[in-house]
């Protein structure tokens, strides 16, 4: 999907979306991602998203909702929110997922609101530019570092290199077969 305000968004104003896994999508050049909202019991599992001016997995008013095993590449001109919970969003999960900056990791690359509870595990955020002094804002407390992140929220965070095989050619593998998740 590419090209769109929206470029995925399951649950939406009129209804609810309840187990359902968005699977195997790639999104670029939109202002959102993927957006699971008014979900319960839901995943957006190996997806990856390019080129979004706002949030690129956003969970919105749900519960029991995961973004697992997907990649967001933030570059120039594109650098936003990458994992973000909105309002009321009790156990949104965020896990194993990469963030992977061409740029310096930005103000509220994860962002969850006040009001929003997340879980947040085993996530890889690379760029070899460094994290913004706020790239990561839980509920209006900004973590200034990685190791303050991992301290306060998520023990089991990383910052690895992904390498990659054929990045600026376009053909990304990173997650191995994703047919077989």
């Amino acid at each position: 999907v590419s090209g769109a305000n929206h470029l995925i968004e399951i649950g939406a104003e009129t209804g609810s979306g309840s187990g359902i896994t968005v699977w195997g999508n790639t999104v670029t050049d939109g202002v959102l991602g993927i957006i699971l909202k008014n979900c319960v019991n839901m995943k957006a599992v190996n997806n990856i998203a390019r080129r979004v001016s706002g949030k690129y997995w956003r969970i919105y008013t749900g519960t029991n909702v995961e973004m697992d095993n997907n990649l967001a590449i933030l570059d120039s001109g594109y650098a936003s929110y990458a994992l973000y919970a909105d309002v009321s969003s009790p156990s949104a999960v965020f896990k194993n997922n990469i963030v992977y900056g061409t740029v310096q990791l930005g103000s509220s690359m994860v962002y969850v609101e006040t009001g929003s509870t997340a879980t947040f595990s085993n996530n890889n955020y690379y760029s070899s530019l460094g994290f913004a002094a706020d790239a990561f804002n839980y509920t209006g407390t900004a973590y200034g570092s990685l190791a303050t992140w991992q301290t306060a929220r998520e023990t089991t965070a990383m910052s690895a290199d992904p390498l990659f095989v054929n990045f600026l050619g376009g053909g990304l593998r990173s997650f191995g077969d994703l047919n077989t998740y």
